[in-house]
């Protein structure tokens, strides 16, 4: 791959990058209803940061196909959306878990504070 090439994709990883952090912050500062079947985050550490992540990628899924409701997911329409759906999905059940082992072990935090540091 060319050198231009390859420094566009990495510009442009970066964008869909910050965009999806811009996006999770803004879902997190509006405690958007979907966010509950995630769980609730972890307090810090490295527990919050898996969380987050598994948060990304919902968010990436949302964007990429409008998805505007109060629903997690919506409808997959097409062979495509099904697979980004299903790992969503799986997004969906990590964030869960992550969130379930750490209930009992620290107090909650304002998750916005970490999707912010990590964006910068």
């Amino acid at each position: 791959m060319a050198p231009d090439m390859a420094n566009a994709l990495i510009q442009r990883q970066h964008l869909i990058e910050s965009r999806v952090s811009a996006l999770a912050e803004a879902a997190l500062a509006q405690q958007e209803a979907w966010l509950k079947r995630l769980g609730t985050p972890p307090a810090g550490g490295r527990r919050l940061e898996r969380w987050l992540q598994e948060l990304r990628t919902v968010v990436a899924y949302r964007d990429r196909y409008a998805v505007d409701s109060s629903a997690v997911l919506g409808d997959a329409r097409s062979d495509a959306q099904r697979l980004d759906h299903a790992r969503a999905a799986q997004a969906i059940r990590r964030a869960r878990t992550i969130s379930d082992e750490a209930c009992d072990l620290s107090p909650v935090v304002d998750p916005r504070i970490a999707v912010r540091e990590r964006s910068r």
